[in-house]
């Protein structure tokens, strides 16, 4: 599915949620993810209103994960699946997928001009990337202040605006945008969005088969076959150190 990874880590840094994946790779880059992304509910409200105000969803379509657009996606496919879904109730998204190559997810983000795809995939692949070096395999993940803004180049049209207001700040402190969130979201009775924030992470466990032989960003299991990641929300959002994940196995 299209830009389906860039997609799930924007969703963190439009609301405050909790994103549980497990990514399983093999060798030959083949692979599944399970995906449990869990929202807060009043940012979920929020976007609702939202969509209301801009005629994009009606009062009586009150969905976030539109199940036939999401099976749609992958229908078009070449090289993913959706194996399962699961939102039954509007903030709660359950998922899984397979993929023949992983690469897969950075290919198929390829569209419009040939320039224009070119530029899009080279954009994906300094942020995400798997390949063979020597006799290992290497995953990688990495977002830094030079490369976030590259995120919202990625993303569908109507996603931009919500990106561009809750999305990543190299120029923002925590307590500032604590503090617009508190102002924005007072008629919803959010609480103390400081405290809201701080909980909210992504959850990211690495796995294979292999034998891991190095790793960075994560705690390595006992059994040396995965890679357990926690990234709080705030270090997505002020992006002052790098975000840097990766795995080599063999």
């Amino acid at each position: 599915m299209k830009r389906f990874i860039i997609i799930l880590l924007s969703l963190l840094s439009l609301m405050s949620c909790t994103l549980k994946s497990d990514l399983y790779l093999a060798a030959n880059g083949s692979g599944s993810a399970y995906v449990d992304l869990n929202l807060n509910k009043v940012f979920t409200e929020y976007i609702f209103d939202m969509q209301e105000s801009m005629m994009q969803n009606p009062p009586e379509k009150r969905v976030l994960f539109d199940e036939v657009s999401i099976k749609d996606g992958f229908a078009n496919s070449k090289s993913t699946e959706l194996v399962s879904f699961s939102s039954e109730t509007p903030n709660v998204l359950k998922m899984k997928i397979k993929f023949d190559d992983v690469n897969s997810l950075i290919s198929e983000a390829e569209e419009g001009t040939e320039k224009g795809a070119k530029e899009a995939k080279d954009k994906i692949e300094k942020i995400m990337s798997f390949k063979k070096v020597g006799k290992n395999y290497k995953f990688k993940f990495y977002l830094d202040e030079n490369n976030i803004e590259d995120l919202a180049t990625l993303l569908p049209e109507q996603a931009k605006p919500m990106y561009y207001m809750f999305g990543p700040d190299k120029n923002i402190t925590k307590k500032d945008y604590s503090d617009m969130l508190n102002e924005l979201l007072v008629e919803y009775n959010a609480g103390d969005m400081n405290a809201v924030l701080e909980k909210s992470k992504i959850e990211l466990t690495v796995k294979t088969d292999n034998k891991i032989i190095s790793q960075k960003g994560g705690v390595l299991s006992k059994d040396k076959k995965s890679v357990k990641i926690t990234i709080p929300f705030f270090d997505f959002i002020i992006i002052d150190k790098p975000i840097e994940i990766e795995v080599v196995f063999r």
